[in-house]
Order: structure tokens, then sequence, then C-alpha cells
């Protein structure tokens, strides 16, 4: 099943008492939420140094209407870009303009009729979506296909009265096979650890349990069971409360992860038997998981979170009824296929989504597959490899202007500025999709389990799709990390993060979307200011001590660099007190800026070789239209889980420190400068 993407442990009430530094570096999940806007503020078509299509005409008219002229830039310069934008209607905050244009492009791709010529991916990506698009249909087979998929799996006890035997083990082998909701009690998934980080392993936890607090809980169990064909209501009545009550039982057991440690299959199996716990044979379990294409051997390593919890609470399902149990499994695999199921289960069961049906069977297809077929065409649409060689040739400006400074810089660590220009060195970015997109070998490399479908419908579809994405999850152990570049943490999570920086391979990804901004016949201003915002979250996420993938990780930067940037940050705190600007628009400007500046020189030297650039109807040289371009006007949007970062105060106060502490700035607006040494 497609995983959910993790989050970093909680930590709240702790940034009082952290240095500054520690706040700018542990700020990842933020900075991406900021720089993916203030990435790409205004797009503007240009050809010949003008703007001269009908795009680019429009959106010059667009930077133009949001700009308050009357403002002196040295004074405010945010103002100054975006004062007049809330009095424009027609514009959108930009991550929700830039998903709503990508996603109309891959909604056109997914619902073209499906051609003899396509390869086989694509064709079971559009079937899986019109599938899913088609309701009439998924009303028509109603509870068909699951209860089908019920009855292979050994039933639903409640349904018979005498059928007291489920074998739950069993049962999650058949599931798996099925291509349905598997990790019940045990869930098996894959991991690595940045020591090793060329071998992938199993990874076996205790799925959490929600405590179910809704009064009617038992209620709206019984009612399903009764859409399902239950016969006798006592029996459903006392059957749903006992599941209930295992339900809470479970919720407040803790089972978690307290420690992790790594055995051998055989080692672990030793272990678990000599505490004289239930039976369980684990070669096998696991054997019956990964699939007949994967073989585990005793030898082989697992890791495992809080191995006392997992035997303890295999113990506890051993010792409960098996009637009980096999409710209880059945009852959250028809939870967890429930957005799938017809519209009366729903009602019954209080579903609801607030996404449009072509939203929703979008991101339903989409994470079935690493990554979605139609994604792979979506891209070799555009992004040719003309236009990804020149976007990554800027980049590499950028990084060369940036190492540049970093050398002379005298505020970081040798040691630290060593690990700091290797890593730069070495950093590879990942623009659209990793290797040849164009060849048909990514999408063949996509059927890893593909097996007959049992029928017709659209439940049928997606346990094919599911049944083929566990597979491809769990076929990584057999690969070496570095070779296996479709199974990287960016492509599973490119719907929530369309940057991210993959430490073990030092790659830096940047999703397809942002190929519509960084066009070839966009200003070269834009683009490097563009591209310079996205360095930017490359060394965040590179220095800050928390990572999706790998969790905490020791302090980055040495404690002679950190207080250095104490003072270089009060410096500019003191400058700046009479702006009253806050502690974290301090810190975001700072950053900001710090890329700023390599990104200002290279493209400085892009002009002395190719010419100056102009924006029509204004007199701004190609220098101020570069901090014009890369001024990000917010407009608040519901999509932001931060208040912080959807407050227009805080990103005026991000511009405001990151131009004033700038001398290329101030020389070019003929604006004060604050003067602290930065790079």
């Amino acid at each position: 099943m497609p995983p959910v993407n993790s989050r970093g442990p909680s930590n709240k009430g702790c940034w009082k008492n952290r240095p500054k530094l520690k706040i700018a570096l542990t700020i990842l999940i933020p900075s991406i939420l900021l720089l993916i806007i203030i990435l790409l503020a205004v797009y503007i078509k240009s050809g010949g140094g003008f703007c001269n299509t009908d795009p680019c005409i429009q959106q010059t008219n667009k930077l133009k209407r949001g700009m308050n002229l009357d403002i002196n830039p040295c004074d405010d310069f945010y103002q100054f870009v975006c004062g007049n934008v809330f009095k424009d209607s027609s514009r959108k905050n930009f991550y929700v303009e830039t998903n709503e244009t990508v996603n109309r492009d891959l909604l056109k791709l997914y619902k073209e009729e499906i051609k003899d010529s396509e390869h086989k991916m694509v064709k079971i990506a559009k079937g899986l979506f019109q599938k899913c698009l088609n309701v009439e249909d998924i009303e028509k087979d109603d509870l068909a296909s699951i209860k089908d998929a019920i009855k292979d799996v050994g039933g639903w006890p409640v349904l018979d009265s005498e059928n007291n035997k489920f074998d739950w083990v069993k049962a999650t082998y058949t599931l798996r096979e099925l291509g349905y909701p598997f990790s019940v009690f045990i869930n098996v998934d894959v991991t690595r650890v940045l020591e090793n980080k060329e071998k992938y392993y199993l990874k076996i936890t205790i799925p959490e349990e929600v405590n179910e607090k809704n009064s009617e809980a038992v209620e709206i169990m019984v009612k399903v069971a009764n859409l399902f064909g239950a016969k006798h209501q006592d029996l459903v009545q006392r059957e749903m409360r006992d599941v209930h009550e295992f339900s809470q039982k479970v919720s407040f057991q803790h089972y978690g992860y307290k420690s992790r440690e790594n055995y051998t299959v055989e080692q672990f199996q030793k272990e678990y038997e000599q505490r004289n716990y239930a039976p369980f044979n684990w070669l096998e379990f696991l054997n019956k998981l990964v699939g007949p294409q994967i073989a585990i051997s005793p030898k082989d390593y697992v890791s495992i979170a809080d191995p006392h919890s997992v035997r303890d609470w295999i113990k506890f399902i051993s010792t409960t009824s098996e009637r009980t149990v096999g409710n209880y499994m059945i009852w959250k695999v028809i939870q967890a296929q429930l957005p799938y199921l017809p519209q009366r289960i729903q009602n019954i069961m209080k579903y609801s989504t607030n996404s449009t049906r072509e939203e929703f069977c979008l991101e339903q297809t989409n994470k079935r597959f690493l990554p979605s077929p139609i994604e792979v065409i979506n891209t070799r649409n555009l992004l040719p490899d003309k236009e990804r060689k020149q976007v990554q040739k800027i980049f590499l400006d950028i990084k060369s202007e940036f190492l540049s400074l970093l050398k002379k810089t005298n505020w970081m660590n040798g040691e630290d500025k060593r690990k700091v220009t290797e890593n730069i060195k070495n950093l590879t970015l990942i623009y659209g999709l990793p290797g040849d997109y164009f060849s048909d070998g990514i999408l063949d490399d996509m059927d890893v389990d593909l097996v007959q479908r049992k029928g017709n419908s659209f439940l049928d579809y997606l346990a094919q799709a599911n049944r083929n994405y566990q597979t491809t999850i769990f076929k990584q152990i057999t690969l070496p990390a570095s070779k296996n570049t479709m199974s990287r943490m960016y492509l599973k999570s490119e719907g929530t993060f369309p940057f991210y920086y993959e430490r073990a391979e030092n790659e830096f990804f940047v999703a397809t979307k942002f190929s519509y901004y960084l066009r070839s016949d966009t200003p070269m201003y834009f683009r490097y200011s563009s591209l310079g915002a996205i360095f930017h979250i490359y060394l965040i996420a590179s220095l800050t001590e928390y990572d999706f993938e790998f969790g905490w990780l020791q302090q980055q930067l040495s404690q002679q660099t950190r207080n250095a940037t104490e003072e270089i940050f009060r410096c500019v705190k003191n400058q700046t007190q009479k702006y009253n600007v806050s502690q974290m628009g301090i810190v975001g400007g700072l950053s900001v800026s710090t890329i700023e500046r390599s990104t200002y020189i290279a493209y400085g030297k892009w002009i002395r070789s190719n010419g100056e650039e102009k924006l029509p109807g204004t007199s701004y040289t190609s220098p101020q239209l570069f901090w014009i371009a890369g001024t990000y006007c917010h407009i608040p949007s519901s999509h932001y889980d931060y208040p912080m970062f959807n407050d227009v105060n805080y990103y005026s106060n991000v511009t405001l420190v990151s131009r004033l502490i700038n001398p290329f700035f101030a020389r070019d607006f003929d604006c004060p400068a604050v003067k602290c040494p930065l790079l």
C-alpha cells in the first residue's frame, strides 16, 4: 500500500531556549513551504531582451499592477514590489496556482483515450484513473468486489455464527497477495541507516491505532455488518461491541518506537522462542509478505522498532478470541477501503472529502506508482533535455560562485567550511525525474509484479496497482540504493515536497512542475533568482539536524561556527531595531541573503556575456529586475500548516533584512546598507 509520509517528532516549547543558528537550521519543513513560493513570484516570458509573447505581456502587466511605485524601494522594498497585489483579485497564492496548473495537464493526459500503441504502464495508470472517475460503475459494483476479497481471506466471522476459526496470519498473506491493505496487525516496510546507506532492510513495526471516541462507533459497525449481510442481530451487536473494546485496548497499549534494534531473522526467532511467546514463524511471515520474487534468508537483517513490544503485541493477539481478531481485521480492511466504496456505505461511516472527484482520483492514482507513468509523459512534454541542461548549468554557476564566496569567509570554522565545500561540490541536481525519462526503460522498470486482475471493477484495478507498488517497495532490499533511483524518497513525497534533499545520495530534487516557470523563454534574471532560491533550500536542508528519512542527526556545524553566526545575528538585530523585525524574520533574511549574493554575481557574469534584459514600460536595469523578480508577494492560503509562514508580515520582514544587509542591492537602488559580516 502507498505509504503515509512521516513527519519529524514535535519539539514545541523548545524554541525559546535554542541558539538562533539552531532555529535557522531546524526549520526544514517551513523553509520548504517558504521557499517554494519565494522561488517564483514573477514569471515573465521574454524574447530578444524584451518581452514580446502574449503570455509574457500578460505577466508583465500582472507584475506592474502589483507594484506600488509611490513607495521608496529603500524604505520598504516589499511594499514597493507587492504593495498593490491585494488590489488584483485575479492573483492566487503561488503554491495553489502551480498545483492547479500541473494538475490540469496531468488530468488532460489521464482522461485521454487509452491507445493500443501506448506503453503497458501508461495504459494501467490511465485505466485505474478512469475506473476511479466512473462513479456510476462503482455504484453498480456495490460491495461485490470487496465481498469477494473478504470471502477469499476467510470470511467476516460476524456474518457466520458457525465460523469460530480465523487465522489472522494466513489472512494477512491473502490480503497481501490480493493487493488489499494487509498491515492490520504487523507492518512490514523498508528502511536504511545513514551509516550503511547502500543497503535497505525490512522494518517491522506495530501499526498505530487511533482511539475512536465516536459514541456511535458500535452502531456504525453494526450497520456496516448488516450491509454486508449479517442476519443475527444479537450476535452482531455483541461482537461489534467486542471489536470496539478490542480497538480501545489496542489504542491504549502504547506499543511504539522505544528503541530500534537490528537482528538477523534467525536471531530474532530464537529470542522470540526463548521467551515462550505464542508460536510465530518470522522467516515464513516475511517471505510471504515480500512475495515470490524476493527471498529472505535466516541470515538477513531486519530492523525492529521496539522488539519487546512486538513480542507482547503478538501475545496479546493470540490470547484474544479468534472471532474478535477476525472481526477487527475485516473491519480495518473495510475502513481502509472506504474511500473507494459506494456512497451508501460512505454515508453510514460518515466519510467525506473536500476534494473533487478528479482531484481525488488524480491523487490516488499518482501514489500507486514510483513515479506515475503519466508524470513521466508529462515530464517529457514539459522538460526537453536541452532545457533541463540549461537549468543545471545555471545551478552550477550559482554553486561555483557560492563556493568562491565561502572560501573567503572567516565566520565559519575551517573544518565546517571543508565539509560544506565538499558536500556542495559533489551535489547532484535532479530536475524533473532521475535518469533518462525519454527512454521507455523507465516505464519497463515499473512492471515489477503486475498480475492479472480478478475482475473489471475499480477495486480490482486498485488491487492490481497496490500489489505492484508494494512489491516495488520490498524489492529495494535486493538492490544497492545508489542504483535504485526510482525508489528515491523524493518520488514518494513529491506531492508534499516538490523540493527534496536526498542526504544519503547528496541529490537535490526539483519537481517537474517548476518547468512551467523556468522555460528557456523566461528572462534570465528570473531564472537566476529562482534557482538561487532553490539552492537556498538545499543549503538549509543539508545543514539541518533533522532528516525525513534518517530522523535526528548529530550536530552539523561546530560550536565555533554557531557562535560566529550568533554574532552576525546580533549585528543585524541591532541595526534593524527601528523596523521591529521578528527574530524569525532576521533568521530568514540572513539565510536568503547568503545565497542571493552568489546568485547575483553569477547573473552579473551572464549579463556581461549576453547583454542587458529589459522589462517593457519600465526603466529598470537588469540587476534591479533581479531583485524585483526575487521578491515573493505572499497571498495567504488555507494550504499552510504553519501560521507564521502564512503571514504577509513574515515575508515582508525577510525581504527587508535580506535587502538591507546586501551591498549589491544597496548599490543597485542607491540605498544605505547594514554592514554585518556574512559572505
